[in-house]
């Protein structure tokens, strides 16, 4: 696997699983965690899950490489969209696993399409299986 030499690092936390609290350690992100009814949870009002947190944050960094990429070349692709889905569920064995996904919207579509796949996505096999 690549190294990398860190420029960032995002450091959170937290306290009672997915029905608790996450904050990170510079307090810029802090939320109420609840397990939705679907997966049996109490799916408690104004909570977010894991999968949101996890989908926000690909979609942004994803945006981020695109946006770089497309740097790059000369383009633009600021006015892109990119939504994120992520999912969860029983796999194979009896494990649970993550599913994900994302689409891009973007004024200039053909543009952005030609760009995103110059961005290299990489995901552990073990935990996630991307859709694209």
């Amino acid at each position: 696997m690549d190294t990398i030499k860190p420029l960032f690092t995002a450091v959170g936390s937290v306290t009672g699983g997915r029905n608790g609290h996450g904050e990170a350690e510079d307090h810029s992100v802090s939320v109420n965690l609840s397990v939705p009814k679907a997966m049996g949870g109490p799916g408690r009002p104004n909570t977010t899950t894991p999968e949101h947190l996890f989908a926000v944050g690909y979609a942004a960094c994803f945006g981020g490489a695109l946006d770089y990429v497309a740097v790059q070349n000369k383009k633009n692709a600021r006015g892109a969209t990119v939504t994120c889905s992520v999912s969860i569920g029983p796999r194979e064995a009896g494990r649970v696993g993550n599913a994900g996904n994302e689409d891009l919207k973007d004024p200039t579509q053909p543009q952005a399409r030609r760009t995103r796949r110059s961005v290299p996505t990489r995901t552990p096999p073990a935990t996630t299986s991307p859709s694209n």
